[in-house]
């Protein structure tokens, strides 16, 4: 996985309007963990 990929991704865990809730869990979690 390249970093660009691993941006992106954090940019989309983080994002303002998550488009599923799995996706608003996730950013939640991302935050949490780090």
């Amino acid at each position: 996985m390249s970093a660009e990929t691993i941006q992106s991704r954090r940019e989309w865990l983080l994002s303002d309007r998550p488009a599923s809730r799995l996706q608003a869990r996730l950013g939640r979690a991302y935050v949490s963990w780090r």
